[in-house]
């Protein structure tokens, strides 16, 4: 087996057996990056309905907003 891959949430993390040749960088394992937490599925609607809000107004928003929660899934 040369590598693994373990994919997860959209991401691939793969993990090589063998060595491979590098470049002139050198690799710091006890360098940590942050990242961002992850949104919430709130915090990304509200966000989206802004962005609608933005191009077709408030009162066209509202409209389409509660005729798509007045059907039924």
């Amino acid at each position: 087996m040369k590598y693994i891959e373990i994919k997860s949430e959209g991401y691939t993390y793969r993990y090589d057996f063998e060595s491979v040749p590098s470049t002139n960088e050198t690799f710091n394992p006890n360098i940590v990056i942050p990242t961002e937490d992850r949104s919430s599925a709130s915090e990304s609607l509200d966000i989206c309905l802004d962005l609608l809000s933005c191009i077709f107004g408030k009162e066209e928003v509202r409209k389409a907003v509660k005729d798509l929660t007045s059907e039924p899934l």
